[in-house]
This record gives structure tokens, sequence and C-alpha cells, in this order.
């Protein structure tokens, strides 16, 4: 490098190996054209790494960035695919994998500039590789040894390349596990696989598992590699003086990104969109050509270097999945400390483009705002839903409560209501009293992809109503429920206009209203009970829908606390909001107090297995029937004897199972018919399909052995939750006992929540049971 840079010397050497950036494996080819092996990561691929134009992609702009420091400060080694069809050695890679990389064919060729480098540079060296293990039959171990034994303290390695999941992956764990490494890096941007879900997932299972570094951008990546060094730029052609701008006024370093993103227009109109995150500029561009030509609209967006990184990967993690509904990156670059992105929509029309928080706040129709949402949830984010998993997700832990957060709440509620209510605040004694003794218990949930920070900013509409998302920064796997919590919470606390004592008196009964809901599958009234007020009532019906697709996103999981948990976190967030006026604060202070208090019941009564006894008159002539959940439950961190010992405490003798076999297995009690002997509990069952029923027949075959072990002691029934299967035989015999359908439903609610006898199929059957 030139001294002119007026870096100093290396404090640590550093380790770049490539891994297979050769013409077989990435060289560009056309749009659908065959594949010229097996192992060509695809024309998409291809082009995400090298970018649209290789002399300025990400894989160049690394090279050049290595180029620019002291001789020596970066080792670089270029493992690289170099096959003998002659070596019997070989033979069986070359047929499972197809002829490739034959040794000095064009196919074996390192892309752009790289053999030049090796020839010129002396800390540049090939290692050629014959298989999948870059370690067999290469010096790729003692090269490494040498470097690490030059470094002034622990050696800092970066592996970029093919195949993500298969020769990047392999290649670092032997980096842990043979040489015993642990500063280790890669980049998303600077990697590549034949799919871009299984290149997301390897990245993922290199951070979690092996502990890698995963940049997002060349520039961290650099930084790992060598920390205090100027950040890498693309090599940029010659731009003249730019595009002429107009509308907004960027800032003068944004304009440069401008210049690169736009460099083949000759002028650009900007229109400032809110959202996004700090210290990020988004602007909707009209562009044209000197020849005043319109190119299509597009976003850009304009902003920290890390964070647009990480957005532009997201936008590579969903684009799969949501297709021409998801934005298409035109192009990145990044330049210093700050980056650009340019995306569009193939949705995106011309003319003006509104926010969802613009229009609702312009006293758009309630209809318009509805048909939004339902292109968001039902159609867009929908894709997501569909393909939710149950799995396990403690609530708490997952939006982030935390005690460490404590003072500051404390902060926001005396602000609100001064420093003497606050030490009475529920919310207050949630954070400070709550949760160091709830800690995170164990539970499952259902988890999809989510956008991550809904707002009625990131939510955009055009003159044709089309409706596209922007700021996929936090998009990740999630709580399915996430987006439609978040958006609610920006509905109630920040877009719904409070302009009086008496709104914000209506707005407190608006939201114990939806407080109250003990079942998120029941759809909310036509209004809530005492609200007058049309600009609350207009709020009301878009909430409306927002819970018919929370009701749909749930499924079977619809006990409402894992609803308020997110809730809670979005309401306490908001009392730190400026755009949050005084009142709107208060009203999110009341809800968030609320939640608070549902949520520390939820989880202190979730300790101890709850039995909830039927009182019916039915039932007087012998001993009682309970309900619950399954004892002994270990996906929510439940022990099976102490559950038992509390059936057995009750009184019950006699414990009714409703679980098939495969549901006891996967609540990790297969044991559970010799645990409740063992207890002192007789044991009943009938297999019972979740959400499902069986035939009147088998119900009233259990219904007589129900009714001898009753005449001697009480009862207990449970299936997974203790409320469909479970509250539909308890219906069923006080049916038997000479309840009507409506009272032993009644009754059976009463004693379990609203939602007990769960499904309409469970509950068609409590009816034909009556009938017959």
């Amino acid at each position: 490098m030139s001294a002119s840079f007026g870096y100093p010397a290396p404090v640590t050497r550093a380790l770049l190996i490539t891994q297979c950036l050769q013409e077989d494996f990435v060289g560009r080819i056309a749009a659908h054209a065959p594949l010229p092996n097996k192992l060509h990561v695809g024309e998409a691929e291809a082009r995400r790494l090298l970018g649209e134009d290789p002399q300025t992609g990400p894989v160049a702009q690394l090279l050049a960035w290595v180029r620019s420091l002291p001789e020596g400060a970066v080792t670089q080694l270029h493992v690289r695919d170099w096959h003998d069809p002659q070596d019997p050695r070989q033979a069986a890679h070359l047929d499972t994998f197809g002829v490739h990389c034959v040794a000095g064919s064009p196919g074996a060729r390192l892309l752009g500039e790289l053999d030049e480098e090796v020839e010129r540079n002396p800390s540049a060296s090939y290692i050629d590789a014959i298989g999948l293990n870059d370690f067999e039959g290469t010096d790729l171990e003692p090269r490494i040894r040498a470097v690490q034994a030059e470094a002034d303290g622990p050696l800092r390695v970066a592996v970029v390349g093919v195949w993500t999941e298969a020769k990047v992956t392999f290649l670092l764990y032997d980096l842990v596990t043979r040489l015993g490494l642990t500063q280790l890096a890669t980049c998303s941007a600077l990697t590549a696989s034949s799919s871009r879900a299984k290149h997301f997932a390897a990245l993922e299972q290199l951070r979690t598992i092996l502990g890698v570094q995963i940049c997002d951008s060349v520039g961290e990546l650099a930084a790992f590699l060598c920390p205090g060094t100027e950040a890498p730029s693309p090599r940029l052609p010659a731009l003249g003086p730019g595009p002429e701008i107009r509308g907004a006024d960027p800032d003068p370093d944004d304009r440069d990104l401008l210049a690169y993103l736009y460099r083949d227009s000759a002028r650009l109109e900007l229109t400032p969109l809110s959202g996004g995150f700090s210290g990020a500029a988004v602007f909707a561009v009209r562009s044209e050509d000197a020849l005043g030509h319109l190119h299509s609209p597009s976003v850009a967006k304009l902003g920290p270097r890390g964070l647009l990184a990480k957005e532009r990967v997201a936008f590579e993690r969903v684009e799969p999945i949501l297709g021409n509904d998801a934005p298409r990156v035109l192009g990145y670059v990044d330049l210093g400390d700050r980056a650009g992105l340019k995306y569009a929509f193939a949705a995106m029309g011309q003319g003006g483009v509104r926010t969802f928080k613009s229009l609702y706040e312009a006293d758009a129709p309630v209809e318009r705002l509805v048909h939004a949402l339902d292109d968001v949830f039902g159609d867009v984010l929908g894709r997501f839903e569909r393909a939710a998993l149950y799995e396990p997700l403690p609530l708490l832990a997952h939006y982030g409560f935390s005690v460490r957060h404590a003072p500051s709440v404390a902060r926001n509620v005396a602000a609100i209501v001064g420093p003497e209510a606050a030490a009475r605040s529920a919310l207050v004694r949630f954070y400070e009293d709550a949760l160091p003794t709830l800690g995170s218990p164990p539970e499952h949930h259902f988890v999809s992809f989510v956008h991550g920070d809904l707002n009625g900013a990131n939510i955009l509409l055009d003159e044709r109503d089309n409706v596209w998302l922007i700021d996929f920064f936090h998009a990740d796997r999630a709580h399915v429920l996430k987006d439609l919590v978040k958006l609610e919470n920006d509905l109630l606390f920040l877009f719904m206009p409070l302009a009086h004592e008496a709104a914000l008196a209506e707005g407190k009964r608006l939201v114990d209203a939806l407080g109250a809901v003990e079942d998120l599958a029941a759809e909310l009234p036509e209004s809530p009970p005492g609200v007058t007020l049309a600009p609350l009532l207009r709020a009301w019906a878009l909430l409306r829908t927002l819970r018919g697709y929370v009701a749909r996103y749930c499924r079977s999981d619809r006990d409402p606390s894992q609803h308020r948990v997110a809730a809670l976190r979005y309401a306490a967030h908001t009392l730190s909001f400026d755009e949050a006026s005084p009142l709107q604060r208060r009203l999110a202070l009341h809800a968030a107090e609320g939640h608070a208090r549902a949520v520390e019941e939820f989880y202190r009564a979730a300790r101890a297995l709850r039995v909830d006894w039927v009182e019916a008159p039915e039932l007087a002539a012998a001993h009682g029937v309970g309900l619950t959940l399954c004892p002994g439950r270990r996906d929510r961190g439940r022990s099976l004897d102490e559950d038992l010992a509390v059936v057995h405490g009750s009184g019950a003798r006699t414990l009714v199972s409703l679980l098939p076999a495969s549901e006891l297995a996967w609540a990790g009690v297969e044991a559970l018919p010799e645990a409740a002997r063992a207890a002192g509990l007789s044991f009943l069952e009938l297999a019972i399909p979740d959400q499902g029923v069986v035939s009147q027949a088998e119900v009233a075959g259990l219904l007589d052995a129900i009714e001898a072990h009753r005449a001697v002691a009480p009862v207990v029934v449970h299936c997974m939750g203790g409320l469909g299967r479970s509250g539909t035989v308890a219906a069923c015999l006080l049916i038997r006992l000479g309840a009507t359908a409506d009272a032993a439903l009644a009754a059976v609610r009463e004693a379990r929540g609203p939602r007990c006898v769960e499904t309409r199929a469970q509950e068609d059957f409590v009816r034909a049971f009556a009938a017959t």
C-alpha cells in the first residue's frame, strides 16, 4: 500500500481464506441458462455475490481493500478445486458432482483479478484441493500455523466463498476443532449457495454453534480483520457531478451514495418517507434519464453501514417467500460508515405515495384502511404465517423483558403521573418486583418470519392503493403475533386522537374491553361498551380487523396471555415516545398496568397445577369433576410427580386422560399412566385428537367408567390444556345427568374459562350428544 494512507503497522496479522471463488462455481451466466455443472450456485446467487457490476461488486471491493493495506497485513489463501480426471483418487468426487475445475481449464480460474493477485502478491497463495475436506492432501494446516506463529495476538481469520452450508461451513468447523482458532468470521454478502434459505440457515448455525462472527457488509468484515483501518469502498466509476436532485436536500455524503445508486439517471426527485430506524433517511424516488424518460419508481434508504447491510440481508431472506411483494434490491453501496440501498416493488406505481399512518390521520375511509390491512396480513405477511411452526418460545425473554429496564420504566411513569403515583404503579412493580421472580418460564407458541417492526409508517400505499412494506431490518423468525400486536399498539397510542379528558376516559374503556378478551379466536363486538366518540369507534373498526388476523395467526394457541405479554412490551415502550401526546401516554400507561397485572397473575398461577371444579346441580349426588391441563408437561417446565401430588391432594382418586400416545410423548410424559397409579390414582383414558372429537359411543363408554369412579371419589379430567377435549367430556357428563346443552356448556366455561369446549366441532358434538 502507498504510504500516503498513513496506516500504522498492523498489531495482529490476519488471514483471509477464499473458498472456491472459481468460474465453475460462481462465474456469471445468463439468466435461466442451464448450469454448467452440479456445483455452480446459479445465476441469481452469482449475481448477488459478484454484484451487478463485477468490477465494483462485493468481491472486487474486498480485494481492492486488501491491496490497499500495508504489505503482509493480511495473508491470503485461495482454496480452489484443482482436479485431474485421470487421478483415481478423484474419480468418486467427480462422478458425484460432475467434471468441474479441471486443472488449468477456464472453469478452474479464480474470479476477477484473484489469479493476478496471487502472482504479484507474496502474501497470497493457492491451496489446491481435490475433495470436500480442504485439510486432506493439502498443506493448508502448516500454512495456517505459520501465519498463526507470526501473529502478535489471536489470529483473526475470515472465510468467504461457496458453498455456505458445505465448503465454507466444513472449513470453519475444521478451523475450530483442528486448530483451536476462536477469532473467526464470514460475511453474508461474500458467501453464497444454490439455495438462499440454506445459505442463511448455514450462517445462523455457524453463529450459534461455532461462534463465528457473521458480518453483513464488506466493511464489517474488514473491520473484523484489521480494526482501525479505513473502511473499504467500491471502485466507483467516474460519476461527474452526479444527477440533479430536486425535492429533499440530502446530506453531502448521502449525495455520493445517491450518485452511485442512480448513476444512470440525470435527475432525481426525492420525496421523504417517514419511518426507518434512527440515522436513516428514506426517500421515494422519481428518476429520469438525460432525455427525460422516466425510470421505474424506487425507494432509496441511506444510513449507517451496519444497519443498512442488515436490512439488505433481510430483503434477501424474505424475497424467495414474498416474491413480487418483497422489496427487490436494485443496488447497494457503502462508502465509509454510511451505506445506501435502492429497492423497488413490483406493485409500485407512479404518483404520490402515502403511509398508512398519514392516511389514518387524514381521516381516510375505514374501508380503504381495512383493505390495506387485508393486503398486509392476509396476503403479504400471511405467506409467512402459513409456514408457522409450534416451537419453544419463552415470551418474557423473547420480548426482551429484563429488570435492568426497571429504572427507565420508573422514570417514564414518574414523568406521566408523578413520583408518588409511580411508586405505586403496577407497571413499575412488575419490572422491579415480579420479573426477578418470574424468570423466563418455558412455553411453546407459533413462530414464523415476521416483519419485526411493523408500524403505520412502514406500510405504504400509492395512488392506485397498491400496498407494500418497507424497513425489513428486523425481519426474522419470531412470535407469529408480533407484527399484529405492534401495529395494534401504534393504532391505540399513536394514531388514535385523544383531544380531551372525556376522550381519555372512553379510551380507557376501549382498552379495558380489549384486555377482557379471554379467547384470541373470539370476534370483537361491533363496538366496545361505553365508547361513543367517533374517532375511537373508527379505531375500533380497524382493531376488529387486526383481531380477526390474530385469531387466524394464533391457530389453536388461543390463550390471551401471549398477546398480553407482547402488548405489555409495546405499551411500556410507548411511554418514552415523543410522538405520543400526554393523553396518549396516559392511555398507554393504563393499558400497560392492566397487562402487567394479568401477565404476573398468569405466570404465577402457571407454577402450581390448577384444577378447576365444575359446579352444577347435576353433580350433587356424587363426588365432583375437575378439569386441568396435562400433568408434568415438560414443554412448560412442569414436574410430573409434583402435579400428580396436587391432583391427589385435591381429593381426587381418578385421573382421566384424553391424550393420544403421540401427544403424551410430545409433552414428555409417556410414563403418565404408571406414574398416576404410583401416586395413588386410578387411570382412565380415551384418545381424542387435538381440536377434535370421537364417536358418541366412545364418549358414552368413558362416561360409564367416570360415573363408576365418581361414586367413590372425585375425578379429574385432563387433555393438553384442560380446555377443549376436557370441557367436551365434562359437558357430555352433565348432559347425561340431566343438564341441557346450553347449561352444560355454561357450567364448564364458568369453571375453566370461556375457551372451555374450544372448537365449533366440539360444541357441535356436545349439542348432538344432547339431542341423542
